[in-house]
């Protein structure tokens, strides 16, 4: 079976044919496609919180980017009313920097602390890749301040996201203009109100 078809099962809700396809090839799991996206690239895309949570428990890898330097989380981030689907998404991530730190910890019995990276460095690392399309730099903060989505931006503080982090414009992500108007000062009012001043 190609791969393409574990892509469009993942993009139009058919979770029986993907399970199906993983069952009968696991490697189609982290598979991709001419844009360098997994199915659970395409799952984040369509919103589909059952096909999400399949792929992270069938142990699909979480923190892979596509082509433009994109995680499924900065996908999901992009897809209005997707808080779902971006919550399953930051508990994924929070599981796999405990299991970073528990292998860690084991390799540091083993090892100098000098060749340790600490958890909280290596997992901001991956939460705060910054992409390289139109508006380059920007990492799924900026993307959630940038559409006022306030609880996504909440889901990602509360995950580790880097509030100072400065797109290639120079713009943290608090700073960034978006949709403006009534909407963008509520979604900066509720970060600041959730989490201070940055």
């Amino acid at each position: 079976m190609s791969t393409l078809s574990i892509h469009s099962a993942a993009q139009t809700h058919q979770i029986g044919l993907l399970r199906t396809l993983v069952s009968q090839d696991p490697s189609l799991l982290n598979a991709v496609d001419a844009d360098e996206r997994t199915p659970l690239h395409w799952a984040a895309s369509s919103g589909d919180l059952d096909i999400v949570r399949y792929l992270i428990d069938q142990k699909a890898e979480v923190d892979k980017v596509d082509g433009s330097s994109w995680s499924a989380l900065h996908i999901a981030e992009q897809q209005r009313d997707h808080t779902p689907t971006l919550c399953s998404l930051k508990v994924a991530y929070q599981h796999r920097k405990d299991f970073d730190i528990k292998r860690r910890r084991h390799k540091r019995k083993r090892q100098s602390k000098s060749n340790s990276f600490t958890s909280r460095s290596h997992h901001r690392t991956r939460l705060n890749t910054q992409d390289r399309m139109v508006h380059l730099g920007n990492t799924p903060l900026h993307l959630a301040m940038d559409s006022a989505h306030a609880q996504a931006a909440v889901v990602l503080i509360e995950a580790g996201a880097d509030r100072s982090r400065l797109n290639q414009d120079g713009e943290a992500p608090e700073d960034m203009d978006g949709v403006g108007g009534v909407e963008q000062r509520r979604a900066k009012q509720h970060v600041e109100d959730s989490y201070g001043k940055p």
